[in-house]
């Protein structure tokens, strides 16, 4: 059993994926300890390719993203899709799907909840060079999600 009393038992990452290729993440459960920085991503992508994030639910504090990548070295063919996602970091620098490089592939189908980040919005998913589509999110309390598609960069398109 965890102990999620103190912040001293929540991983930094609970998946590193640095260098996996083909690798499937599905039907999983990542829970981190609530309202408390300590967790700073369930998921780290590194240089992997045609790797899958499917079906999975994420809850709790997450300080920098529940799937993230700050790593230069480029994934290509990331399929991100189905995933219930909960993040109640109230910073602006806890979001659902950041990608600082230029990954490739699909971000569909997700719903993230991002706890009153209502200014936010378009930061919830930073995809990188992915297509996303069909992405629900929401960032205020006691409201529905919007379903996103449109970049930041083309949301006047």
């Amino acid at each position: 059993t965890w102990d999620f009393s103190t912040t001293e038992y929540d991983f930094v990452s609970m998946i590193d994926m640095d260098g996996f290729d083909y690798l499937t993440v599905k039907n999983c459960r990542f829970i981190a300890e609530t309202n408390t920085t300590g967790c700073a991503a369930a998921v780290q992508i590194e240089d992997s390719q045609n790797s899958i994030i499917d079906s999975n639910i994420f809850s709790g504090n997450f300080s920098v993203a529940m799937i993230n990548s700050t790593d230069s070295g480029v994934c290509e063919n990331i399929m991100i899709t189905k995933n219930m996602m909960y993040n109640d970091d109230t910073k602006s620098g806890g979001g659902g799907i950041v990608f600082t490089a230029a990954h490739t592939g699909a971000i569909a189908d997700n719903q993230i909840g991002w706890l009153g980040r209502a200014a936010y919005l378009d930061l919830t998913i930073d995809p990188g060079s992915c297509m996303q589509y069909n992405n629900s999110i929401c960032t205020v309390i006691d409201t529905y999600g919007v379903t996103t598609g449109i970049g930041a960069a083309s949301a006047t398109a």
